[in-house]
């Protein structure tokens, strides 16, 4: 899988994390009420819906789902009301 930011630049969000674009990457450590807080704020998760199992994925993540059902691409991230932007994902069989 490839992510690409549409975000016009990749920059350092503020010290408070409120501000900023991200990279696929992500930016930092996350904080602890994060959907993953093993990865960087920022960065591009995956999970297969249902399963509750999230994997870091950033710019060429990848991982061997252990249950069938949709993949769901998100960004790690404790508050989800204040993002915005996109990333394009480019999926391919193996």
């Amino acid at each position: 899988m490839t992510l690409v930011s549409n975000q016009p630049m990749v920059r350092k969000p503020t010290v408070d994390f409120n501000r900023g674009y991200y990279s696929p990457a992500g930016l930092g450590q996350a904080p602890g009420d994060a959907t993953l807080p093993s990865c960087n704020l920022g960065a591009v998760i995956g999970t297969i819906a249902g399963s509750g199992v999230y994997h870091c994925l950033g710019v060429m993540g990848s991982f061997t789902a252990e249950v069938s059902g949709d993949l769901v691409l998100l960004i790690n991230d404790d508050s989800y009301g204040d993002n915005l932007g996109s990333f394009d994902a480019l999926i391919q069989k193996p």
